[in-house]
C-alpha cells in the first residue's frame, strides 16, 4: 500500500513588510510559430510559460492577469483557458489550455504581482452559465464572490478564459457592486452569442491603493477601418485606434502604475477572434493605449477599463498570523511579535503604544504575570493606545489544517487529484492538489470550500476551529455541497 500525506499548519512568522510589487508583459503563445496549441488537434494540450521576478518577494505575491492579445480560431468551439500556477517568491507559471481541436494561435498578457494588504485578487471560473449557453439577444448573469478586504471600494475585472459555443463572439465582464465582504460581477452576451465557460480574475483595492475609471466601451462605426480596411498582410500592419482615459491629477506620481484592462470584445464570427491592446502609458492626466485587430478579422466592439495602482512606499504589511507590539503610535518605534503566549512581558519595552492584530485573531493582555489579574482583549489593530501595566499576553491563533491521503494510487493510475471549489456542484473558484505536490500557505485570499471532487482511494481530512467548532471532518467520496469551510487559499510549489 502506498500512502502519501500532505499536512499544513497555519503558523508562519514574517513581521511587517513594506509594499512590494512588480509588473510585466509576456507573449504566452506566439502566433504562426508552430506551437502545440495551433498545430495539434489532441485534447488536452497546453503550453506553460515560466515568469521570473526581477527582485524576489519576501512572501508569495498575489498575481493579476489582463489579456493583451488573443488570436483564436473562428471554428466553434473556440477560446482558451489560463491558469496561474506555482506562485513562489521568485516567480510563477502560466498555463494556457486549448478548448477544442481547432487552433489557438496567439495569446499575450500584462501581469501584476502584489505584496500589498490593500489589494486582493480573486479568480473565478464557471461552466454553469444558464441562459448564456442557449438562446439569443442580450442576456446577463451575475456572480457574487466573497472577499476579506473590508476597506475595498474599487475594482477591475479581466477575462482569463472562455469557450465560445455558437455564432457571434461577444462577451462583456463588469463589476456591478463592491461591499465590505463581497463583490458582484456580471457576464453579458448579445446577438447569437453562446458560451459554455467563463473564467476571470478581479483586482480589488482600497481608496488609497487603487483608482478605477468608469466602465468604457468602444463601438465601431459601420465605416470604420476595423470593419473595412483590415485585410492586411501581418500583425504589424494591423488596424489600430488610440484610446484615452482621463484620471484625477492627484493620482499621478513617479511610482504610480497605469493599468489598461480588456473586459471583453465583439468580433465577427466569420473570422478569427483577433484583438489586442498595447503601449499603455501616462500622458497629460490620461491613460493612453492603442487597440486594434489585424489580418481579416472584424472588430465591432471593445470593452475596457482603466486603473491606477499606487504602491505607497510608507505603507507596511503586517504579519498575517501574529500580533505585533510597537513602542510608538501608528505602528512605529521598537516592535515585538507574539504568535502564541508569553507569561512574562516585563523584559520588553514599555509602554505599548500600538498593536497590529491579524483578522479573525484575538489578543488578551493581563496586568500580572502568568495570565493573572485584569484582562483586556483586542480583535483589531490599535493605532494609538497607552498600556503601561501589561505583564503577560495570550494570542489566539487559528490553527487549521488540511490532510490529503492518497491510498493505493497504483490501483487507480488515471486519477491523482483532489479539487476544492467555493461553489456547490464543483463550480466557482477551484484549487487542485496533485499527488506529489507540496503545499504552501497563502493567507491573502479566503477560500470557502463548498464542494470537493476526489477519486477512489483518497481521503480528505480538514479542521478549521472558527467555522467548524474545532471538529475534524473526513470525506472519502466527492461532496457536491458542504457548509462553508473558510481556509486561506493554497498554492502548490516544487
Amino acid at each position: 500500500m502506498r500512502i502519501l500525506i500532505f499536512n499544513i499548519i497555519f503558523y508562519i512568522i514574517y513581521g511587517y513588510r513594506y509594499i512590494q510589487y512588480e509588473t510585466g508583459n509576456k507573449i504566452l503563445a506566439p502566433g504562426s510559430t508552430g506551437h502545440i496549441l495551433e498545430t495539434t488537434q489532441t485534447l488536452p494540450r497546453y503550453l506553460e510559460v515560466d515568469i521570473q521576478f526581477q527582485t524576489p518577494f519576501v512572501i508569495e505575491p498575489q498575481v493579476f492577469l489582463s489579456i493583451s492579445l488573443i488570436d483564436s480560431n473562428r471554428t466553434d468551439p473556440s477560446g482558451f483557458i489560463e491558469k496561474v500556477r506555482l506562485v513562489t517568491t521568485t516567480g510563477f507559471k502560466v498555463r494556457i489550455n486549448a478548448v477544442s481541436k481547432y487552433g489557438l494561435h496567439g495569446l499575450a498578457i500584462d501581469w501584476y504581482a502584489f505584496d500589498d494588504s490593500r489589494i486582493q485578487v480573486i479568480t473565478f471560473e464557471s461552466s454553469n452559465l444558464q441562459e448564456l449557453s442557449t438562446g439569443s439577444g442580450e442576456r446577463k448573469i451575475y456572480f457574487t464572490l466573497n472577499h476579506n478586504l473590508e476597506d475595498a471600494t474599487r475594482g477591475v475585472i479581466s477575462q482569463m478564459g472562455i469557450i465560445h459555443k455558437f455564432d457571434d463572439q461577444k462577451v462583456e465582464l463588469n463589476i456591478e457592486q463592491i461591499t465590505q465582504n463581497s463583490v458582484t460581477v456580471s457576464v453579458r452576451t448579445d446577438h447569437q452569442t453562446q458560451i459554455d465557460y467563463i473564467k476571470f480574475n478581479v483586482l480589488l483595492g482600497t481608496d488609497q491603493s487603487l483608482w478605477t475609471s468608469s466602465i468604457r466601451d468602444y463601438l465601431v462605426a459601420s465605416n470604420h477601418h476595423f470593419i473595412y480596411n483590415n485585410r492586411l498582410n501581418n500583425y504589424f500592419q494591423a488596424a489600430k485606434e488610440e484610446l484615452q482615459i482621463p484620471f484625477p491629477s492627484e493620482w499621478y506620481t513617479d511610482i504610480s502604475v497605469p493599468m489598461f484592462i480588456m473586459r471583453g470584445y465583439h468580433n465577427f464570427k466569420g473570422e478569427n477572434i483577433r484583438v489586442f491592446y498595447q503601449d499603455q502609458r501616462f500622458q497629460q492626466n490620461h491613460i493612453f493605449a492603442t487597440i486594434g485587430t489585424w489580418w481579416n478579422s472584424t472588430l465591432y466592439e471593445f470593452f475596457y477599463q482603466g486603473a491606477i495602482y499606487y504602491p505607497d512606499p510608507n505603507y507596511r504589511n503586517f504579519d498575517l498570523n501574529c500580533a505585533e507590539f510597537f513602542s510608538e503610535c501608528n505602528f512605529n518605534g521598537d516592535s515585538f511579535i507574539i504568535c502564541d503566549k508569553i507569561q512574562d512581558l516585563s523584559g520588553l519595552f514599555k509602554p505599548i503604544k500600538s498593536i497590529s492584530i491579524p483578522i479573525y485573531r484575538k489578543l488578551n493582555l493581563f496586568n500580572e504575570v502568568n495570565y493573572k489579574g485584569n484582562k483586556i482583549s483586542f480583535v483589531q489593530n490599535q493605532q494609538c493606545i497607552s498600556l503601561n501595566d501589561k505583564l503577560s499576553a495570550k494570542f489566539q491563533p487559528i490553527i487549521s489544517f488540511i490532510k490529503i491521503f492518497f491510498f493505493d494510487t497504483d490501483i487507480n493510475p488515471t486519477c491523482f487529484t483532489v479539487t476544492f471549489y467555493n461553489q456547490c456542484n464543483y463550480s466557482g473558484i477551484s484549487y487542485t492538489v496533485r499527488r506529489g505536490e507540496h503545499l504552501k500557505l497563502s493567507n491573502q485570499i479566503p477560500f470557502q470550500i463548498k464542494s470537493i471532487k476526489l477519486c477512489p482511494f483518497m481521503v480528505v481530512r480538514f479542521k478549521d476551529p472558527k467555522f467548524s467548532s474545532g471538529i475534524t471532518q473526513e470525506y472519502t467520496s466527492s461532496q457536491t455541497c458542504l457548509d462553508n469551510y473558510q481556509f486561506p487559499k493554497y498554492r502548490s510549489s516544487n
